[in-house]
């Protein structure tokens, strides 16, 4: 109920209940712009709304009232919680391609349609094909690795045409 409707439901009533002491407060709004990019930011942190308001000095009827006022609040707020999650997801797949074996056993499960070959009955030589189908295609993505520069002190190979030396 709003405070209008409230104000107008008493006055049917009749009577008059500020001679009682009540008066009715107007509906608390913090004073200033909604500071949006501290909001954005706090959210890419993995703070909660809560979280979020307390920081802020709000109390729960503020924010409330501010996410009914300001939809650009609570789409700056999803804003900074999906910024947070990639950040996250973008340093778990940097893991996986520097080799962290539960990280690249993870993103298999989670986005690479791989199941584990006892739970669906699946042969070990599938679920290898499996893996080696999908790290294939994660390689064409990469960059080709620059050539290694060749050691001075290193021997050269033998050649069919060179003798062997024993």
């Amino acid at each position: 109920m709003t405070a209008d409707e409230h104000r107008s439901m008493v006055a049917e009533l009749g009577i008059d209940f500020t001679k009682y002491g009540y008066k009715p407060r107007p509906a608390f709004l913090p004073k200033g712009p909604t500071p949006l990019a501290l909001i954005e930011q706090l959210a890419s942190l993995g703070l909660t709304e809560r979280q979020v308001m307390l920081t802020l000095g709000w109390g729960i009827g503020a924010w409330g009232t501010r996410k009914e006022a300001d939809p650009e609040m609570m789409a700056s707020y999803e804003r900074g919680y999906h910024r947070g999650i990639a950040m996250v997801a973008n340093r778990h797949f940097q893991s996986a391609m520097q080799g962290s074996i539960p990280a690249m056993q993870f993103i298999l499960k989670t986005k690479g349609d791989f199941r584990e070959p006892k739970e669906e009955g699946m042969a070990p030589a599938d679920a290898a094909a499996q893996i080696r189908a999908f790290l294939g295609g994660v390689a064409s993505m990469m960059p080709p690795a620059p050539p290694e520069p060749e050691r001075a002190d290193s021997p050269t190979p033998p050649t069919p045409s060179t003798p062997i030396e024993e």
